[in-house]
């Protein structure tokens, strides 16, 4: 009987142990299958991240030649502006050169407009003073022919009875055109 006892305890422990072997191999079956997920999840997680640093590589790369080009734009558009700050400052000072002689150019106008002015003027007093030189030139010119028409010679009273007449007719004349520019 021992040995039947025994042969049971045999059976019963290795019922037991098979349960328990059976219970850890489902145990470790899942956890294996648990842990190949996580295997694939974090196989996936890397080649997600190393197609992220490629990308990020990439886009390092696209930055820094991007701000290569900013760069060199900048540089052109720095020496441009410096080819332009140039030439205002030369136009500037064309400009300012060119305001000193029209400031010079006005008033020597001014002047010759004044010495213009002075000599109209004069110019208005010969005139008025030929008008008058002609008046009397035509006035003499009368006198030649009224005196060379004339069969005997005038007498002084005569002459100077026809110079009379001739001085109120243009006193008469004169006064005329005073009240026409007036």
């Amino acid at each position: 009987m021992k040995q039947w006892l025994n042969g049971v305890r045999e059976w019963l422990n290795y019922v037991k142990n098979y349960k328990e072997s059976k219970n850890n191999e489902d145990i470790t079956d899942g956890t294996i299958v648990e842990l190949n997920k996580k295997i694939k999840k974090l196989q996936k997680d890397v080649k997600d991240r190393e197609y992220i640093a490629k990308e990020k590589d990439n886009l390092l790369l696209l930055k820094e030649k991007r701000i290569e080009a900013m760069g060199n734009k900048i540089s052109n558009y720095a020496k441009r502006n410096d080819e332009l700050r140039s030439i205002i400052e030369t136009q500037y000072k064309e400009n300012e050169k060119l305001q000193e002689k029209l400031k010079e150019k006005e008033l020597a106008r001014r002047k010759n407009a004044g010495a213009i002015g002075g000599l109209k003027a004069k110019i208005n007093l010969l005139n008025t003073n030929i008008i008058h030189l002609c008046k009397e030139l035509e006035r003499a010119n009368q006198r030649i022919t009224w005196l060379k028409t004339n069969q005997k010679a005038p007498t002084k009273e005569e002459i100077l009875a026809y110079e009379m007449r001739m001085k109120e007719v243009e006193k008469r004349q004169k006064e005329k055109s005073n009240e026409i520019i007036q």
